[in-house]
């Protein structure tokens, strides 16, 4: 039965549960308990409500990567379990995909070599168990890429077509990917020289697509110039601390330049000696080559120039490196013999690298893109709302964060009921009041910040043991795991390095 079975389904299918099956054992053990990100969170609550105008996600809205979780949550009860499966399932198709584009550029074995260095890629690997929407850029970029590989070195106008659907719905995971794969989809419909009259069906093609998913998402905003609006605030407020064109400093841009060359090329540490043995022979042919600069360089100067802040936001363009390091292994092999034992070993070592690079404890330039790092914030945003929750369950509580690691958005959606004060600029004009992520009006101006003197305070100040020590000589406050806390009592005054505080 089982043999049967196996002739029946296309290979393609066994391709894509080999690496759904790779993604599951690598990802799912390592998820963290709570939400991850500040985003993370804007992400759960469109799963309730999707509305980009209110961050529900932020914009520009994500909306069928909010549609898939919808989907999983109807099964998968939990939104960090969602998020998590969300990446799986992701992360498999860009792995197929990779696989195939592998085999029509290279041959079968660099297939399989291109998924399996994708699949254990630092970058993508962080991705899948931090920021699971970003897993969406390798897997459209793959997508998108095989269309367009298939039409540039084909005649048919089918493979145009589909490349050029593919682009405009697949934005709808990620739209800035529109844009950054463009210039690659107009070249592989320049490359063959077509009939004039098939540009306006690739055209008109193309935007039935986007319209799919944006007409939708700009409606469910307020409409179109609304939608527009609260895109170009949020690309403005992202960028301008990082990008030479939205006003950054040249120092902030040099790093974010270096941070788009870190995070691209971390994967290439585990392969790159194979170049070694290629040093006499140039082992790409030109059209490929030519296909993969075209790929890799307009979505690369958008990161470098552009913005990119965290590692899995170059994922767009580590496939092509993926890609790459299959062709120099199987060229590398076979320039050693291919013979099972050095094919075996080249094999375990880049396998090897590659999971130290992130499980183990590499040097600090690596280090945003390490487990290391999420197992630390993770565990310890988890230890700070257990506490909370211990808290609770003795009576009411208010929080007073003033710079935590777990973000405002973060204790906002675990604890719905409880009031929060969030000092931003450590000043009490700067202060403001929340209850479950919803803005409070604000307070009549007044010299203090004002707290409820029928709840027990719980500061949530930066990490160190200065903040704690200024905070316990300040209003004696004790001390319960990771919070510090004092119960609020009528006409009680102090001051915490110089922001005043007061129960009314």
């Amino acid at each position: 039965m089982m043999g049967r079975l196996a002739n029946r389904l296309p290979q393609w299918c066994w391709v894509w549960l080999a690496c759904l099956i790779a993604m599951a054992v690598t990802r799912l053990p390592l998820i963290p308990p709570r939400l991850y990100y500040f985003d993370s969170v804007n992400f759960a609550l469109a799963l309730r409500d999707f509305n980009p105008a209110l961050h529900q996600p932020q914009p520009p809205g994500y909306p069928l990567y909010v549609l898939v979780c919808r989907i999983i949550a109807t099964v998968v009860q939990q939104p960090e379990w969602v998020f998590a499966v969300a990446g799986v399932l992701g992360g498999s198709v860009a792995a197929t995909a990779a696989k195939a584009l592998g085999d029509r550029m290279f041959g079968r074995p660099a297939g399989w070599l291109a998924a399996g260095l994708l699949i254990l890629n630092p970058v993508f690997w962080f991705g899948g168990v931090t920021n699971q929407v970003r897993i969406y850029l390798a897997a459209g970029s793959t997508i998108v890429a095989l269309l367009c590989w298939q039409a540039w070195n084909r005649c048919e106008r089918k493979w145009i077509y589909l490349a050029a659907a593919s682009l405009g719905l697949l934005a709808g995971f990620r739209p800035e990917f529109a844009l950054m794969l463009a210039p690659l989809f107009v070249g592989a419909v320049l490359r063959r020289r077509r009939r004039w009259s098939d540009y306006p069906g690739t055209l008109l093609c193309l935007l039935v697509c986007l319209s799919l998913w944006l007409i939708p998402t700009a409606l469910q905003s307020g409409g179109f110039s609304h939608y527009l609006g609260s895109v170009s605030g949020y690309v403005s407020d992202q960028f301008r601390d990082s990008s030479l064109v939205f006003g950054a400093r040249p120092q902030q841009a040099r790093l974010m330049f270096g941070n788009a060359l870190l995070w691209n090329f971390l994967g290439m540490i585990s392969w790159v000696w194979c170049l070694c043995f290629l040093l006499d022979r140039w082992f790409l042919p030109f059209e490929t080559a030519a296909f993969l600069s075209v790929w890799f360089v307009p979505p690369f100067l958008f990161q470098a120039l552009i913005h990119v802040a965290d590692p899995d936001q170059t994922l767009s363009t580590v496939p092509v490196i993926c890609l790459l390091g299959a062709a120099s292994v199987q060229a590398a092999l076979r320039r050693l013999g291919n013979s099972a034992w050095r094919t075996a070993a080249v094999l375990l070592v880049i396998a090897a690298v590659n999971v130290y690079l992130f499980l183990g404890k590499p040097p600090k330039i690596v280090r945003d893109a390490n487990y290391r790092t999420v197992h630390l914030v993770g565990s310890r945003v988890d230890s700070i709302f257990t506490s909370l929750e211990r808290m609770q369950e003795k009576g009411p509580i208010q929080i007073v964060l003033m710079g935590s690691m777990a973000s405002w958005r973060q204790v906002g959606y675990y604890f719905p009921d409880v009031p929060v004060v969030v000092v931003e600029q450590g000043e009490p004009s700067s202060a403001w009041r929340m209850v479950g992520n919803k803005r409070l009006p604000p307070l009549p101006r007044d010299p203090e910040i004002a707290l409820d003197p029928d709840r027990t305070i719980v500061f949530l100040p930066p990490d160190g043991a200065q903040w704690e020590q200024r905070i316990q000589q300040s209003v004696s406050a004790s001390r319960v795991g990771h919070l510090l806390y004092v119960p609020a009592r009528h006409g009680m005054h102090f001051s915490i390095d110089g922001l005043p505080f007061g129960v009314m």
